[in-house]
């Protein structure tokens, strides 16, 4: 998912991910055109899901953080993807973003833990975890079309 995309020439198989979930064939052909896959390459699109269920401490639904302060807190490059499906959802939240590969200092974990739940990403999460008392994350998934999937799969299993 961090290789140039020059090192696509060593692929069997490329996966565009976060695209639109609406993405359609033209867009595809458009995206299929602009990379140029080798005649022995297999492309694929992918869009994230966001899960529903919050994971932390404990594990809960996303409905139950409608009733309590939340703060999203981000250190990743895209924090407005996230964002914006969580109003999306009618959730309101404070945000607090920060760069990609941020170090939270003592003084943001302090700031952090005079908050009410912190709501993060799992990579964020990892960095938080131990160290802020209420903290959760939800979990992404890259999803294909059927017709993606079905086809990965074959590919895979004949690995």
């Amino acid at each position: 998912l961090r290789d140039h995309k020059r090192e696509a020439l060593r692929a069997d198989i490329i996966i565009v991910t976060k695209c639109p979930s609406d993405l359609n064939s033209k867009e595809r052909e458009e995206l299929q055109t602009r990379i140029g896959p080798l005649p022995h390459q297999e492309l694929f699109f992918s869009t994230l899901q966001y899960s529903s269920v919050l994971k932390g401490d404990s594990t809960f639904s996303l409905e139950e953080l409608a009733e309590i302060p939340v703060t999203l807190v981000t250190g990743i490059a895209n924090p407005e993807v996230l964002a914006n499906y969580l109003t999306d959802e009618g959730f309101s939240f404070e945000h607090l973003s920060y760069p990609d590969h941020h170090y939270f200092s003592e003084n943001e974990v302090r700031l952090l833990n005079e908050k009410g739940m912190i709501l993060t990403t799992e990579k964020d999460y990892i960095r938080l975890r131990g160290r802020v008392k209420k903290l959760c994350y939800i979990e992404i998934e890259h999803r294909f079309s059927e017709e993606d999937r079905q086809r990965l799969s074959a590919i895979l299993k004949n690995l």
